[in-house]
């Protein structure tokens, strides 16, 4: 059973090792949250025996045929912007629906209410809801 609606906050794109870490290195020293060495443990921890580029891990192997319109809130500062950028160029490509909030923050920045973009954006996010 697919959901009516996703709302996907800061994706994690790129987990597997090799050309994919390079990428999230050179975003490292923007991302005041996430450190590479850090993801690297947790996804490891996270997915233990499971492929880290399974689908059951890493939403840019997932099928989205049939999804409704997804909602994407992510920050150009995170580790993981220069993945999610070419998963949503791929999303593009299949004519798969969906809407992106992107601000120039970190990781999670949605979900930050300390932050004036967080609180809108868990405004925005409760719209989408309720609509």
């Amino acid at each position: 059973m697919k959901p009516g609606k996703l709302i996907v906050i800061s994706p994690a794109c790129g987990l597997e090792d090799g050309r994919n870490r390079n990428i999230r290195l050179a975003m490292e020293p923007y991302d005041p949250i996430l450190n590479v060495e850090m993801n690297d443990t947790i996804a490891e921890n996270w997915c233990r025996n499971v492929p880290l580029n399974s689908s059951d891990i890493s939403p840019e192997y997932i099928d989205f045929t049939g999804f409704p319109e997804m909602y994407f809130f992510y920050g150009k500062h995170e580790l993981f912007y220069p993945h999610v950028m070419n998963f949503l160029l791929s999303l593009m490509e299949k004519s798969v629906r969906f809407t992106q909030y992107v601000k120039p923050m970190c990781h999670d920045w949605a979900l930050c209410s300390f932050f004036p973009e967080g609180r809108a954006a868990i405004r925005k996010m409760c719209q989408i809801i309720n609509k």
